[in-house]
């Protein structure tokens, strides 16, 4: 899961530098969501980052913690969910890293 979470947040990390130096987001960006299939990755995206943050507030016990990564994940995509992945892995197994402290 540590692995996942690494490949995730690096591989973001360079899509967004790929990104920030050989395009223009404004421009680009409102050319992706008037087609179709830019305005379903949109929704994609968004659907996904919901149920994330919802694993997320369901895992953490902290109302807190839970609204910082929120946060975290609205401003940073992948590359906060990347990085909590690797630090939900620090719980060992696999059961414990997806389900937190709960005993579900």
């Amino acid at each position: 899961m540590r692995a996942l979470g690494w490949t995730v947040m690096i591989g973001m990390i360079v899509a967004i530098g790929y990104g920030a130096a050989n395009g223009d987001f404004g421009t680009e960006g409102s050319d992706l969501l008037s087609l179709a299939w830019g305005r379903v990755t949109v929704i994609d995206l968004y659907l996904m980052f919901a149920v994330f943050a919802a694993w997320v507030w369901w895992r953490e016990r902290n109302p807190l913690r839970s609204l910082l990564w929120t946060v975290a994940l609205a401003a940073l995509g992948s590359v906060a969910a990347g990085a909590y992945l690797i630090l939900a892995a620090r719980a060992g197994s696999v059961r414990n890293a997806l389900l937190g402290g709960r005993d579900e």
